[in-house]
């Protein structure tokens, strides 16, 4: 094929479904004339008819199927044992800061509350249904989910955009629906009767 190859580094390879989306999703822009993906590199070599398309088009691409993607420079220090560690470095700051709110989280919500006095507290009401303990969970999960969990919204929400379902999908559909019911459940024993008899 005639064209100008270039090899860009791409970040958020995890598997064999990453390379066969990036290869499929790139090998619809215009004037992409081949992909080929590596997840040992976390590389991609594309050849491009320049008339038509640049390294931009296929960054901009790479970044509307979820991942990030740079021109790799020639004589670039950063070889892709690099790019994984840098990667891993950030997933291990994402994990710390959500057990950072989540072992608090999960005291309160088990051990804690296992103890008389504890119990007593975190059990006194605040508004209705709501109690102290109620009140502390939802301060404590939702960070977790909208902030700590960000990166899995902006990537589920770009694969969405392009019908694809992704493991990002999957897990913001199984946490936001396990979120959402437990605050639908509070609001609606809040407006019980019950409730408003107590």
């Amino acid at each position: 094929l005639e064209g100008d190859e270039f090899t860009f580094k791409v970040e958020g390879i995890t598997c064999g479904a990453c390379v066969s989306r990036i290869e499929k999703g790139l090998g619809k822009v215009k004037g992409v004339l081949s992909v080929s993906v590596s997840l040992a590199n976390n590389s991609a070599l594309v050849r491009l008819n320049r008339q038509c398309a640049g390294a931009r088009t296929v960054i901009t691409a790479l970044d509307s199927l979820g991942y990030k993607g740079e021109l790799a420079e020639e004589g670039s220090r950063e070889c892709p044992q690099d790019m994984r560690r840098r990667e891993r470095a950030k997933w291990e700051k994402m994990l710390k800061q959500a057990a950072a709110l989540t072992i608090p989280a999960f005291l309160i919500a088990m051990p804690l509350d296992q103890i008389a006095p504890v119990h007593a507290f975190l059990h006194i009401r605040v508004w209705r249904a709501v109690t102290i303990q109620i009140l502390l969970l939802v301060m404590l999960c939702a960070p977790v989910q909208f902030y700590v969990g960000r990166e899995f919204y902006t990537a589920a929400a770009k694969a969405l955009r392009h019908g694809s379902s992704t493991m990002d999908v999957l897990v913001v559909l199984g946490t936001t629906s396990g979120f959402l019911y437990s605050i639908i459940s509070v609001t609606s024993a809040c407006f019980s009767s019950r409730a408003q008899d107590g």
